[in-house]
């Protein structure tokens, strides 16, 4: 009676993440990501939570952009307006679901929160999309003059005093 899937759904068990392809009265037969065909008991999918993927309505955009400490508050504040204003066109991104924010002063960088859902069910539309975000967010950055930041460090090496003649 109940159906958490059907054939051709992508779901995610204890027994494997991978695409239902046959379900019969004893086995369901599921095609895992490197292709090898799995057989589970039905009875064991009927004790354990079973996520489907193929159900989804929306994906979450969640990412950190990290850019550089040479960064004025005036360009970080350009930055997240042009990110907030890019992500509420597009034509992918759910309407009033768009948060930017610069939220850190990180170790090597001044991170940027971007969280927005879009409404797209297919994974690689969802990674398409993805790729054309994070290409405008790099434009935006190159208009406004801004780097990305890269895990970096800057150590000080202390030279000591030479020693005076009158010293020794």
């Amino acid at each position: 009676a109940d159906s958490p899937f059907v054939i051709d759904d992508f779901i995610d068990t204890s027994a494997g993440t991978g695409t239902v392809e046959r379900i019969c009265f004893r086995s369901t037969q599921m095609r895992k990501l490197y292709q090898s065909l799995i057989f589970i008991p039905n009875s064991k999918l009927a004790s354990t939570s079973i996520t489907n993927w193929s159900r989804l309505i929306k994906r979450r955009l969640d990412m950190t952009v990290g850019i550089t400490y040479g960064a004025s508050s005036d360009q970080i504040l350009s930055v997240v307006q042009g990110i907030r204003e890019m992500l509420d066109n597009h034509p992918d991104v759910m309407e009033d679901t768009v948060v930017v924010q610069f939220i850190e002063f990180n170790a090597s960088s001044l991170d940027i929160r971007v969280i927005a859902y879009l409404e797209i069910r297919d994974w690689g539309e969802f990674q398409a999309a993805k790729q054309d975000i994070n290409l405008r967010i790099k434009g935006i950055l190159e208009e406004r003059d801004v780097k990305m930041a890269f895990p970096t460090q800057t150590l000080f090496i202390e030279r000591p005093e030479p020693k005076r003649i009158e010293d020794a």
